[in-house]
């Protein structure tokens, strides 16, 4: 096997993008090159997988974070606002079967401070809304990495990075869009 990096001559065949461990096996216009898993060739890799589609920078970046992050609310606290709210109206009920007027209105204020927090954090069809801090370090972070991963692959395999460099544009959403149809072998 060549040393990582090192150029391969190849068989015209099908391009590839395949990782095995560490190393990427790339094929493209006959020719192999092997270079390091990172970040941002892994963003790449997901962008191949779906070609002329818009995927979002913050879900390339992968991760969940809380408010300076990238969701709002994650998964876990959303269902614990759920939960919250619903423990609050079995207390309203209770409490308003006791003519408990007093507490009746402090578990009320709370339900509505949950209630607003949720619809903060969830957009149409139950989305998560993600801040507009987080959708900037997103769109900066990815289209950094990828950025940089397209320079170590041109070193390796010019053919390959050109193409890259002229078919994904990153930004707030990503995209590859090859000028003409192209077929990968995709494995990560």
């Amino acid at each position: 096997m060549a040393r990582l990096g090192a150029r391969v001559r190849g068989v015209a065949g099908d391009n590839r993008f395949v990782r095995n461990g560490d190393i990427w096996e790339l094929r493209y216009a006959g020719q192999d090159a092997l270079v390091r898993d990172a970040k941002g060739i892994r963003d790449i890799a997901a962008l191949l997988a779906q070609p002329e589609r818009d995927i979002p920078a913050f879900d390339l970046m992968g991760a969940r974070v809380l408010q300076g992050g990238f969701e709002v609310l994650d998964g876990t606290a959303r269902a614990a606002y759920k939960a919250r709210t619903f423990e609050l109206r079995e207390a309203l009920n209770k409490s308003e079967g006791r003519a408990d007027d007093a507490e009746a209105h402090r578990v009320h204020s709370e339900i509505d401070i949950l209630v607003a927090e949720l619809s903060r954090a969830v957009g149409l069809s139950g989305r998560s809304r993600h801040t507009l801090e987080a959708t900037e370090r997103a769109r900066k972070a990815v289209g950094t990495r990828i950025t940089l991963t397209i320079r170590r692959i041109e070193d390796v395999h010019g053919a390959l990075g050109r193409h890259l460099r002229h078919s994904i544009r990153t930004g707030a959403v990503c995209r590859y869009q090859p000028e003409h149809a192209t077929d990968w072998e995709l494995q990560a």
